[in-house]
């Protein structure tokens, strides 16, 4: 079933757009508080995390994961 935005109310288009953009907002600040305690460019990981949800947040695990492994050793 697709349904068209454009043809959604505009109390509806409104709400929506708010609540993507706060998750959004919530994801990137997140991110980036995660980036600078470790040390992992955070204005960088903080822009990755505005770009979409929540593929900011699992390539960011995932490169996480992965630098915490090769500092390990494993």
């Amino acid at each position: 079933m697709t349904v068209d935005f454009n043809s959604l109310p505009v109390n509806t288009r409104i709400i929506l757009a708010v609540c993507v953009g706060t998750a959004l907002l919530v994801q990137s600040t997140c991110i980036f508080l995660s980036a600078r305690k470790r040390g992992y460019n955070p204005w960088f990981w903080g822009f990755v995390g505005l770009l979409n949800i929540p593929s900011g947040t699992i390539i960011y695990l995932l490169f996480i994961l992965y630098s915490n492994r090769q500092k390990r050793g494993d």
